[in-house]
């Protein structure tokens, strides 16, 4: 386990997991591609945009701690439905794909 260099750090990164728990709580394993990832990491970073040029401070902390979380929520996709190539990607999103025309 890779320690905290600071306790400012150690209380980001805690807040970063809480809010993952937070995440798996609301919506459960979330299996993405990619392109879906990077649209709800950017509704995110939009939100804290927003709360900014508000000057809204608590706001913009909240979001952009959800924007870490997102970007963690991804990372941990990836790793979990071992993508590790173009190749495992393309099988990935075909196997997404077959797994929505199921469901309808």
């Amino acid at each position: 386990m890779i320690k905290p260099t600071s306790k400012t750090q150690e209380n980001v990164l805690t807040g970063i997991i809480n809010e993952r728990k937070r995440q798996d709580a609301k919506w459960g394993i979330q299996n993405h591609d990619p392109f879906k990832w990077l649209t709800i990491l950017t509704e995110e970073v939009g939100e804290a945009a927003k709360a900014i040029l508000e000057g809204d401070l608590i706001d913009y902390l909240g979001e952009m701690k959800q924007v870490a979380a997102v970007a963690v929520a991804a990372l941990e996709c990836i790793g979990r439905n071992q993508i590790d190539s173009i190749e495992s990607l393309t099988k990935y999103q075909l196997d997404l794909e077959k797994g929505r025309e199921g469901k309808q």
